[in-house]
């Protein structure tokens, strides 16, 4: 599952769709050892998929950054 672990804003938009979550700002997520970065993201809880935007970095275990 993926989870949510910062973002400066949070919203969601029920009449367009209930399950996708909006995140702006310095957003992290994590998904098992692996973090990902992005400056906005829709988070897809009903497929557990995310569409990230902007500065886009991913961290995996203890392997480089991939951006």
């Amino acid at each position: 599952e993926i989870k949510v672990v910062s973002a400066k804003e949070m919203s969601f938009d029920k009449k367009s769709n209930a399950s996708a979550t909006r995140l702006i700002g310095d957003v992290t997520f994590s998904h098992d050892d692996a973090y990902m970065y992005c400056d906005s993201a829709w988070l897809l809880k009903d497929n557990n998929s995310l569409e990230a935007y902007g500065d886009v970095k991913i961290e995996h275990g203890d392997s480089l950054p991939a951006n």
